[in-house]
């Protein structure tokens, strides 16, 4: 707000914990501000995970975006002894193919919540739909024993997370222009400097 930009594109978020604060989590966020020609300012300036180019064809296909939408889900799921132990049994008959079916269940789980929050968040913001989507997911399998009485256990940490561009239309008529095929290079030619050139290829 502060450049009076309509809104920042290529936003990313970025975690990052430290050694002296085990309860520390820090995130930032960062982007690029733009600003539109002849076009009036907003009540608030727009968030989008869109490159330029991205955002660029966005605009001429008649959409804009509403802002940055998300969608969380940290899943966590335990066997038990007694599943732990059947499969122990299988890994030692050479059975590493076998499905752990309470795991890719809790995946399938927690990538639904996921994009469910997205798509209501997106839903809030009156958006028709979510473009730029970036996936991510982590998984972490935890392997412990107990002492009374002694058995073993294997839970599964599930961590997915969706965000993406929410959209709105602002003309009726969307045509999305054809890409153009383009080649880079680098000129290595005696008495060049390696610079970088973009060849269009014509019809």
């Amino acid at each position: 707000m502060l450049l009076k930009a309509h809104g920042v594109i290529g936003v990313r978020f970025t975690q990052r914990s430290y050694e002296w604060g085990s309860n520390l989590l820090e995130y930032t966020a960062i982007g690029t501000a733009v600003r539109l020609p002849n076009t009036p300012l907003g009540s608030r300036p727009f968030l989008s995970d869109l490159s330029g180019q991205e955002f660029w064809t966005l605009l001429q296909a008649g959409y804009y975006p509403t802002g940055v939408v998300t969608g969380y889900c940290s899943y966590y799921v335990s066997l038990g002894s007694r599943m732990t132990q059947q499969l122990r049994g299988w890994w030692g008959t050479g059975g590493n193919n076998q499905e752990v079916i309470p795991f890719s269940q809790a995946i399938y789980t927690s990538r639904h919540l996921a994009v469910t929050r997205a798509a209501s968040m997106a839903g809030s913001q009156r958006a028709l739909g979510i473009v730029g989507m970036h996936i991510d997911t982590n998984r972490q399998i935890i392997e412990y024993e107990t002492d009374k009485p002694s058995a073993k256990y294997l839970d599964l940490f599930v961590h997915f997370s969706a965000v993406g561009t929410a959209i709105t239309a602002i003309k009726k008529d969307h045509v999305i222009p054809p890409p153009k095929p383009t080649l880079t290079f680098t000129d290595l030619r005696p008495g060049r400097y390696g610079q970088n050139r973009e060849l269009t290829f014509s019809e």
